[in-house]
């Protein structure tokens, strides 16, 4: 990198450069990763007939039991208010969420996922688990979960934030549950599908 760069800058050999052209290999790969992971992810969406973004506000309405508030959603999924104003209108005109008021604040409202909804969870899980299956045979889970903590320090690093180091049990779980399985939920972090009460799976985000 430094001798590609060394005519331009005039400063052949130095240490300046090797770390610029190690911030820009960085970056390469890193973008690189990023594409390959979110075309994968756009992919199953589209096979749903949803864009990436819709797809993760679904999941997140998903990962708690009682629903989801929509400023704590766009938080969850890094979009503005207004983009999640947007996807969860979406969402709810294709039948995949529902609202409703919370019993001690009626003013305040949460997402909560349909029986369609969780019906393309369920399928989506499986696809997910597929690609995970793929991570896998190159990265299992405790160099996955190296390079997760990885990427976050990286991440404060570049922004100067104080590094907020993800641990497993910080790791959100989809937990979708229809009224009538509740009876039957064994498992705090599990999901049931909708036409088997006693099945039920889990998945990470």
């Amino acid at each position: 990198m430094a001798t590609r760069h060394s005519a331009a800058v005039g400063r052949e050999g130095s240490p300046h450069i090797a770390a610029a052209g190690r911030v820009i290999a960085l970056f390469r790969r890193v973008e690189g990763c990023s594409q390959a992971l979110r075309g994968a992810v756009e992919r199953l969406a589209a096979s749903h007939e949803l864009a990436a973004t819709q797809l993760m506000a679904l999941w997140a309405c998903g990962e708690i039991a009682a629903g989801v508030g929509q400023s704590d959603l766009a938080a969850r999924i890094g979009v503005s208010p207004a983009q999640a104003s947007a996807l969860v209108e979406h969402l709810r005109q294709r039948g995949l969420i529902e609202s409703h008021r919370e019993a001690t604040d009626r003013r305040r409202q949460r997402w909560t996922v349909t029986v369609s909804g969780r019906s393309v969870l369920i399928v989506v899980v499986d696809e997910l688990a597929n690609l995970a299956r793929r991570i896998g045979t190159t990265f299992d889970e405790i160099r996955q979960g190296r390079m997760e903590t990885s990427l976050e320090q990286l991440a404060a690093a570049v922004s100067e934030s104080p590094s907020a180091v993800m641990v497993p049990s910080d790791v959100p779980r989809l937990r979708v549950v229809s009224p009538t399985d509740a009876e039957d939920d064994r498992d705090a972090s599990t999901m049931n599908h909708p036409s088997q009460h006693r099945a039920s799976r889990e998945a990470p985000r």
